[in-house]
């Protein structure tokens, strides 16, 4: 079991790496992320929040997922030299 130390350590790690990944997003696609992921809400709630289709949101989400994936692989790539 991790102490509370620890935990504040790994915390910071992950929040410096999803900072890093959010950067490569447009703004809207930053704003579907947070109501997706931190809110909570489904893809119908995005959506209509955004004033989009639901088609719309979930392409906007899983395109901004796919962004933030592959910036985050290019950063540990770069991080560990590969």
């Amino acid at each position: 079991m991790l102490s509370k130390s620890n935990l504040q350590i790994e915390a910071q790690y992950y929040q410096h790496y999803l900072e890093l990944a959010l950067t490569c997003l447009s703004e809207k696609e930053r704003q579907a992320i947070h109501l997706r992921f931190l809110k909570p809400h489904t893809i119908a709630q995005v959506a209509n929040y955004m004033k989009i289709s639901w088609e719309e949101a979930d392409r906007l989400i899983d395109l901004a997922v796919e962004k933030m994936r592959e910036r985050l692989t290019r950063a540990v790539l770069n991080q560990t030299g590969s």
